[in-house]
């Protein structure tokens, strides 16, 4: 069947059209393939989407998926001068959490792990979010690119969010040549790692292969589509993404803030120009942080004492948090 059969516009706004029923569930029963490119990622979206779903895996079609993952100022330093790895705990924490769930949802996602329809890779980005929303539709002979404000969540495709996409068609040569093919080219580059600002893993062949060796295919397929999934989903049911970022992600709660209370931040600028710590000051603070952040800072007179120790705390501040963070997630 050609996407191009499809009865689909060329722009969808969640205030009049239901996303992810109109467009998403559509394509997915009739392409070869999707890849991808999002801030957050819910498996919720996929159990909603069930449908088309089924085809997709059936068909044997294959999905690429890259997920935004924000870091530290530290720990981007890190990441991207080859001196850390995030990947590693991303491949031992999502490995678990397929295989140790009960949640039917995840088990659609643990199926296209286990039978080699989805491939996943994070991109690690500086303290901000990657926020890319791309998406590629692909047929045999038609592909179909989407970008906007969704994100791939039940709140992102349906109704609940004021979200917006705009589509493109191969089939309309023009504007695709013009609008869609940088997508797919921007896809590609951050699938390569070959973007600047990011910096995009692969997820450990030790969690395709851990989850594909603790699963019976037959069993699961016919546990999650045997009485087809609930797709009655209650506004209240919120798909907050099961991945344990680096920062808490919002939970699409609106937060009152306290303008009185002042949390610690490095300076963007000074004297106006860009902030940024000369060679011997990320030394002393690796040095402090390497001896449990105890000691004493010993420099020159000018040579950076109170930025140094602003900066300090800051970090300081940055892995409690995540630390608290990841208690809560795991107590």
């Amino acid at each position: 069947m050609l996407l191009s059969s499809l009865d689909l516009k060329a722009k969808y706004d969640s205030d009049e059209d239901d996303i992810l029923r109109c467009f998403i569930i559509p394509l997915l029963g009739v392409a070869a393939r999707y890849d991808r490119a999002v801030g957050y990622f819910s498996s919720e979206v996929l159990s909603a989407a069930a449908e088309g779903l089924e085809k997709f895996i059936s068909s044997g079609a294959k999905m690429r998926l890259i997920i935004g993952d924000p870091l530290s100022d530290c720990e981007y330093e890190a990441v991207m001068n080859g001196i850390k790895n995030p990947i590693h705990y991303k491949s031992e924490e999502l490995a678990n959490i397929l295989l140790c769930s009960q949640d039917r949802n995840l088990k659609l996602l643990t199926y296209l792990v286990a039978n080699a329809q989805l491939e996943i890779k994070f991109a690690f980005t500086h303290n901000g979010m990657f926020h890319k929303k791309i998406g590629i539709f692909y047929s045999d002979e038609e592909t179909i690119v989407f970008s906007g404000s969704a994100n791939e969540t039940l709140r992102g495709l349906s109704k609940y969010n004021s979200e917006e996409i705009v589509v493109f068609f191969s089939w309309d040569k023009d504007s695709f040549t013009k609008y869609a093919q940088v997508e797919i080219d921007n896809f590609n580059a951050l699938w390569d790692d070959n973007k600047k600002r990011n910096k995009v893993f692969e997820l450990d062949s030790y969690f395709y292969e851990k989850v594909k060796d603790n699963v019976n295919l037959e069993l699961l397929r016919n546990e999650i589509f045997s009485d087809g999934l609930n797709l009655n989903i209650s506004k209240e049911e919120d798909s907050i993404p099961f991945f344990n970022y680096s920062f808490a992600q919002s939970n699409q709660e609106l937060l009152n803030v306290d303008f009185d209370t002042r949390l610690p931040s490095k300076p963007l600028t000074v004297k106006g120009h860009p902030f940024e710590l000369f060679p011997h000051q990320v030394e002393a603070i690796k040095s402090w942080k390497n001896s449990d952040y105890k000691g004493l800072f010993k420099l020159a007179t000018g040579s950076g004492k109170t930025f140094t120790s602003i900066s300090a705390i800051v970090e300081l501040y940055e892995e409690r948090k995540k630390s608290r963070f990841r208690h809560v997630c795991y107590s």
